[in-house]
């Protein structure tokens, strides 16, 4: 039986912060030991001389305006401990710890920062901050879409007088000197989720899943061909899936929503039909165009008919299930549970936590909130997998280990 929402309600979501460097591991971050201003002003401090020394360095700055540094410059969850507006009270009730700090940095500037962060390990940069080095090795700068780092703090509290703070540089695109849209979007926390439990990674797990479960191509109307097929010679794909239909469009988080599979044309610039269904076949990951503006990718999922006005509901796993309510058929919300459901318990699925308490914690808010909402939803192949999961889940977890070791 699943657990009531309001279980998971009350519990303190656990972030990352597992980086390790020359044997220094990350700490979290806890403003009920470390006062939120004093840390913020430090970390301030930190990257405002990153950008000081870079500017020296490349004779140009990493962040143009630095008053980004107050909140829009920071992804997820880390907004939230920089953004002015957000009450230090709300964060105590609802998140007090972050396990690392997301900051943004210009896509074409990761190599320079690269260069600089591998000459500064083991200097101080402030007083009272000690850099401590990167995950990434010298070979490895400049791969990759971010720098996982450590810098030490001391001084901040008598409750934590050394803290190893993980900040995580994420290379990103900027327009006009801050973040894109689009780039905030694809790597946002909101406010309701955080006040209903329910992670970042949740909403861009229910982007995913309604970007796929919303344009999906039923077998029942549409027939697949093979990648190479054309009007002229095709052959019908058997390939494991096609059962259960294809999405005509996917959402990458990195990259926005794209068109997968596409109608076979003749040359009379009509669709083929193969046994009087509308033939389609998968465009090329290379071949395709990304669409990035977010009201666009909303028309996709919630239909022509989607008042714009509803658009800041987008930045939220709250806010898309009301949308969901408005705008989504029976059909397209039980496809979005099922294509969540497999994302989180699926074959492919990543543990978020050590522990199969704590990734439950993590996860089952976003289940339990879909299954509240749409009562009609069918769980009974997500129980199964869900138990699939979990049965196999220490075994995973020790596989993981071992691979890591081994590297």
């Amino acid at each position: 039986m699943l657990p009531t929402f309001m279980e998971f309600y009350s519990h303190q979501l656990v972030e990352g912060g597992n980086v390790s460097v020359s044997g220094e591991n990350a700490s979290k971050i806890d403003i009920r030991l470390v006062d939120r201003e004093v840390i913020k002003k430090a970390v301030s401090e930190v990257l405002i001389t990153l950008n000081q020394m870079f500017q020296s360095r490349f004779q140009k700055p990493i962040w143009s305006k630095i008053e980004v540094l107050n909140g829009s410059a920071f992804n997820g969850s880390s907004e939230f401990l920089f953004d002015p507006k957000v009450k230090t009270e709300f964060l105590i009730q609802n998140k007090p710890t972050f396990g690392d700090l997301d900051i943004t940095v210009p896509g074409d500037l990761k190599q320079e920062l690269g260069e600089l962060l591998g000459d500064l390990e083991g200097k101080m940069i402030t007083p009272k901050c000690k850099y401590i080095g990167s995950n990434k090795s010298a070979e490895d700068i400049g791969l990759g879409h971010q720098y996982n780092t450590i810098f030490q703090f001391s001084g901040l509290s008598e409750k934590a007088p050394k803290l190893n703070v993980q900040i995580d540089f994420e290379m990103t695109e900027y327009v006009d000197n801050e973040p894109s849209v689009f780039t905030k979007f694809a790597h946002s926390s909101h406010l309701d989720d955080l006040a209903a439990s329910l992670k970042g990674f949740i909403h861009k797990f229910l982007v995913q899943s309604l970007a796929g479960a919303s344009t999906k191509l039923s077998p029942a109307d549409a027939v697949f061909l093979t990648d190479k097929s054309t009007a002229e010679k095709y052959k019908v794909s058997s390939a494991a899936g096609t059962e259960k239909g294809k999405s005509q469009f996917v959402f990458s988080v990195d990259k926005g929503m794209r068109q997968k599979m596409i109608p076979v044309m003749g040359k009379d610039g009509k669709q083929i039909e193969v046994d009087g269904k509308p033939a389609w076949k998968a465009r090329p990951t290379g071949e395709s165009e990304y669409q990035t503006k977010l009201e666009v990718i909303a028309q996709h999922m919630f239909g022509d008919n989607f008042d714009m006005a509803d658009l800041p509901k987008l930045w939220s796993a709250v806010g898309l299930i009301e949308l969901m309510k408005k705008y989504s058929s029976k059909t397209t919300i039980q496809g979005v549970f099922d294509e969540l459901t497999d994302k989180m318990f699926g074959r492919g699925a990543q543990h978020i936590n050590q522990t199969v308490e704590e990734d439950q914690k993590v996860k089952l808010p976003a289940w339990v909130a879909m299954v509240e909402a749409f009562p009609f939803i069918n769980q009974d192949e997500a129980k199964a997998m869900f138990k699939k999961y979990y049965s196999e889940f220490e075994q995973r977890q020790s596989d993981m280990t071992t691979r890591k070791a081994a590297k």
